[in-house]
């Protein structure tokens, strides 16, 4: 067994991580796609069998130089000692040798190849995971990579309520996270904060109540409606000004609920979230998670997200 330091256990997060990376791409299904989702893979893979072989107390300090993968991966089915043998030796083996003929002979991988790579690769970790370190891939918590305490507190309610199957309620603590973490980071983006309803202005100005109370109700309805469209247009405008993915938020916004604030005892307001269905399905609450996950971590990347926040 290896002690789970917090070096290792860092880098146990870094490869789950760059799995749930290589599962987004695989979903895509497109060529491109898949070929990228290969790589990662087979990355994954190796970089999970070399923190085992070199963290290992039993590898001789002479054999953690320079390893081929076959060797690599004889090495750790060797550290398993009894029986049960490691699993999935062959698969991880075939996985590997798909990503040599891919990077270097332009083989497309087929989108049932893909998947069972992921499947492959997925059932192999969890059982490296816990094997070797006694840590359990599920929870093994992705949002402590977030360094802000209070994005990654709401990023961490969100991964607790995936593992437990509460889709609906992981969906949610997710895109408000998101939400928080795109208004924090306006100021790099360019892009101005909304008001918390900017009809409440109207409806308070001198006049207003010279209009009928039907002309009233139109005008809300109207200054109701430019405000979501002024929020969606700045959430994307956010989005994009950081480098983010276009087809990636675009998939996020199918899926996610619509968050917005309305005034509240606090100057931030009062986060809402309208959600667009009743319940989520397992996938698409591990999609909202990992896009809100990956964007916040590269908001922090490039610093925008280095002040210290407040809780909602």
């Amino acid at each position: 067994m290896i002690e789970a330091t917090p070096d290792i256990t860092a880098q146990l997060m870094r490869i789950k991580h760059t799995f749930q990376v290589a599962s987004t791409f695989a979903a895509r299904g497109d060529p491109v796609n898949r070929v990228v989702a290969t790589i990662l893979m087979d990355y994954v893979a190796e970089s999970a069998l070399k923190t085992v072989h070199w963290a290992h107390p039993a590898t001789a300090p002479a054999a953690k130089e320079a390893i081929t993968f076959p060797e690599l991966l004889k090495a750790v089915a060797d550290l398993t000692g009894a029986p049960p043998a490691l699993p999935l030796r062959l698969e991880i083996g075939n996985v590997h040798a798909q990503r040599n003929l891919t990077q270097h002979r332009n083989l497309t991988p087929s989108p049932e190849d893909v998947s069972k790579n992921g499947a492959y690769v997925e059932a192999f970790l969890r059982d490296l995971f816990t094997r070797f370190f006694a840590v359990d891939f599920d929870t093994l918590t992705l949002a402590s990579l977030v360094s802000d305490p209070g994005l990654r507190g709401q990023l961490e309610s969100a991964e607790t309520h995936l593992v437990a199957g509460r889709h609906r309620e992981a969906v949610e603590e997710a895109a408000k996270a998101l939400h928080k973490a795109g208004r924090m980071a306006g100021d790099v983006a360019g892009v101005a904060h909304q008001g918390a309803w900017t009809f409440f202005m109207t409806s308070t100005s001198s006049g207003w109540n010279e209009f009928s109370r039907g002309q009233q109700q139109v005008l809300q309805n109207i200054g109701s409606g430019i405000g979501r469209l002024t929020a969606q247009l700045q959430e994307a405008l956010r989005a994009l000004a950081v480098g983010g993915d276009w087809g990636a938020y675009m998939r996020y916004r199918q899926i996610a609920p619509r968050v917005f604030l309305t005034f509240g005892p606090t100057a931030d307001g009062l986060v809402n979230v309208d959600h667009n269905r009743d319940d989520y399905s397992k996938e698409e609450a591990r999609a909202v998670f990992d896009y809100a996950l990956n964007h916040i971590l590269r908001l922090e990347a490039m610093g925008a997200l280095s002040r210290p926040t407040e809780q909602e």
